[in-house]
């Protein structure tokens, strides 16, 4: 519509119509498909990278017991022992009170349970009662997260404990941790995807800790991680 001078007058906004568009039934299927195979895709891979910073994380936390344990025995001139506490440990509190009881004593060798450091005064291995041995508890970590292997290679009761002396070398032989996380023994196919996240900590005897990914010879995961090796 147009004035006497030629202007344009546009119509009322009452009058003015819109196109409201939307999705049709089949594209809200297909973008929901896509979601679905998307979603399915990255799933997996945010949860092997969760693992994989799991497994950094506590071989951290493990590597830092180890060294603190090394710096404790030359400090003090005494034996430092770091043992794996025994099944059951994540029940009750250890600490100094208790020493030398249930929920802080040096028993199997699953040390996913988690693990003890104590001066070791009487050198024995174990964890005695400050009255009776002089013994003195350092640190007492707790149980490690469900799906979680840390084992020793080694027969037990050998790969119970790790003692340094104070000169801070190793006592005995060299050692070597493996920690796994989620491991399926019963399915030869995880076992590469396993493994790959795994992370051997090799202890020398000159007391010093490494972190290492997996060996070309390390190939299953029941050897490699040594499942079912716990007593």
């Amino acid at each position: 519509m147009r004035t006497m001078l030629g202007m344009r007058i546009r119509p009322p906004a009452q009058h003015r119509t819109q196109t409201i568009q939307g999705f049709t039934l089949v594209e809200l299927l297909v973008t929901m498909a896509v979601l679905v195979v998307v979603v399915s895709i990255a799933a997996p891979a945010f949860n092997d990278m969760v693992l994989r910073h799991r497994a950094a994380s506590t071989t951290n936390e493990f590597l830092a017991s180890l060294s603190e344990a090394r710096s404790e025995a030359a400090r003090r001139r005494r034996n430092v022992t770091v043992c794996a506490r025994a099944s059951g440990g994540d029940t009750a509190e250890c600490s100094a009170d208790n020493q030398a009881t249930g929920a802080c004593q040096c028993s199997g060798t699953a040390w996913e349970n988690g693990w003890l450091t104590f001066i070791d005064m009487n050198a024995d291995g174990t964890l005695g009662t400050v009255a009776d041995t002089g013994d003195t508890l350092i640190y007492a970590h707790p149980p490690l997260a469900n799906n979680t292997s840390l084992r020793r290679s080694g027969a037990s009761p050998a790969n119970e404990t790790l003692t340094f002396n104070a000169q801070g070398n190793l006592v005995g032989t060299a050692a070597t941790f493996a920690l796994c996380l989620a491991d399926d023994t019963a399915d030869p196919s995880d076992d590469q995807t396993v493994l790959k996240r795994a992370r051997f900590v090799d202890v020398a005897l000159s007391g010093r800790s490494g972190v290492r990914g997996v060996k070309a010879t390390e190939t299953a995961t029941q050897a490699a991680c040594r499942f079912g090796a716990a007593s």
